[in-house]
């Protein structure tokens, strides 16, 4: 995927300062349907102009969507108006979908994960219509605390923020513990800091809008029975949705997790497994072999040449290949191809890849 892509998909999956053009767009719009309709389907564009999720996602984009979520989330904690709030959080939501999309996760679920991360962020547009047609506005601090004038509004608005800021067991919380499984310690780090941000936003919406000592003289009317039991039905979807789809992705998820599944699928022996690149701050095709010889990395590479050169000594021909691109070959064959000619063995490397080579990359040519 070109450079300039990433720069389009980045009005999607927000991108700061491409970002801007989300929340001028949502500003804009008045309509409350159209704004739940824009918060569902923004990330949804995004995710279909990526190519191939997950593959070559250059580590600078990563940085720069764990930046613009940082970003947005400390903005969070300086906003009042609820209906602008609800647009900075999904612009920090939505950027970190970057970093499963950049870990190799599967577009449809990224899209799933998407979805569930958006739908409380559509029912916080219809909590912000009721503020405004009972309180004439929806700014945090305005008006005194509204938990005993307005009860049942006062539940469905901390639900719906609990659920928008991806706490348990709503969707969103699932979705951030896989994408911080995939993470490196570093993004990790980082991830976990937006989150609190988020949370700590939320919180300040809580006290401005239900703590505090109420008005004597407020006369506004809480919503009706049937209009709190439908959010609270809504609500509990978004709970079962959060635990079903916990098991459901699980069930299927047809990915191999370990050696040993790959042996029984197989019936070969697995002869080296080597451990994620980015787990240690090393880029995709670098020769840690040479630049990093002290690493875990380095070592694994060494034993997997030992494993050949004692297993199959005979051999005098190895390919390396995989099911789709960036899932290491040219990083997996540079390696062994340096650990072996360390000891003491003769190599010749052919870069086969004739539509996208890339070995003299990694070679500096």
């Amino acid at each position: 995927m070109a450079n300039w892509a990433y720069l389009v998909v980045g009005l999607f999956l927000p991108l700061f300062p491409l970002s801007m053009v989300f929340n001028l767009l949502f500003a804009r719009v008045s309509q409350p349907l159209a704004r739940a309709v824009l918060l569902l389907t923004w990330p949804l564009a995004g995710l279909a102009l990526l190519d191939r999720p997950g593959t070559d996602v250059p580590e600078p984009v990563l940085i720069w969507a764990l930046a613009t979520a940082a970003l947005y989330a400390v903005r969070l904690l300086a906003l009042r108006d609820l209906g602008t709030w609800t647009g900075f959080l999904a612009t920090s939501v939505w950027a970190l979908l970057w970093i499963p999309a950049g870990e190799g996760a599967a577009l449809k679920d990224i899209a799933v994960d998407a979805l569930g991360l958006s739908a409380p962020l559509a029912l916080l547009v219809l909590i912000t219509v009721l503020l405004n047609r009972r309180l004439g506005g929806s700014y945090a601090g305005i008006r005194d605390g509204i938990a005993t004038s307005l009860p049942r509004l006062s539940v469905a608005l901390i639900i719906c923020l609990l659920a928008a800021v991806a706490t348990p067991p709503f969707p969103g919380f699932f979705t951030l513990l896989s994408a911080l499984m995939l993470a490196s310690p570093v993004t990790m780090v980082g991830m976990l800091g937006v989150w609190l941000l988020w949370s700590w936003a939320a919180a300040q919406m809580v006290q401005g809008f239900v703590v505090g000592t109420p008005a004597q003289d407020n006369d506004a009317q809480d919503i009706g029975p049937g209009l709190g039991w439908g959010l609270a039905m809504a609500f509990t979807a978004l709970l079962l949705g959060g635990v079903l789809l916990a098991f459901f992705v699980e069930y299927l998820d047809r990915k191999v997790k370990d050696p040993e599944a790959i042996e029984d699928a197989l019936g070969v022996p697995v002869v080296a497994t080597v451990p994620r690149y980015q787990r240690f701050g090393v880029q995709k095709r670098q020769l840690v072999i040479l630049e990093k010889p002290e690493s875990v990395l380095a070592e694994t590479y060494r034993n997997l040449a030992a494993t050949i050169r004692h297993g199959a000594d005979d051999v005098q021909t190895l390919a390396v290949t995989s099911a789709v691109q960036g899932e290491g070959k040219t990083a997996t064959l540079l390696n062994l191809a340096v650990a072996m000619a360390q000891a003491g063995r003769k190599v010749l490397f052919v870069d086969a890849d004739t539509r996208r080579p890339t070995a003299h990359i990694s070679l500096g040519r």
